[in-house]
């Protein structure tokens, strides 16, 4: 039981780095990549950075769309394991 709890933690976990990672990418815009707060201020609205803006807010929405039913599985999953049913 130990090993199948370790190992649901330790994706649930992975999700949950995943799911704030992608929460960070929608809050700024896909602009969080390697900036300093000024520089992030700076270069929110130059044209130079739209397709790092199109790759991060796409990122985001695929972390959203995939990772996130996966978590909510692996939640189920846990229970599962915590009342003794797997």
């Amino acid at each position: 039981m130990a090993t199948k709890l370790t190992i649901v933690l330790v994706l649930l976990f992975m999700c949950a780095v995943l799911i704030g990672l992608a929460f960070v990418m929608r809050a700024t815009g896909g602009l969080f990549w390697s900036r300093t707060l000024n520089q992030f201020q700076r270069d929110r609205n130059d044209p130079k950075y739209q397709l790092e803006r199109n790759v991060g807010t796409g990122a985001s929405a695929l972390i959203f769309k995939i990772v996130t039913p996966i978590a909510i599985a692996l939640v189920i999953i846990l229970g599962m394991v915590l009342l003794g049913l797997i």
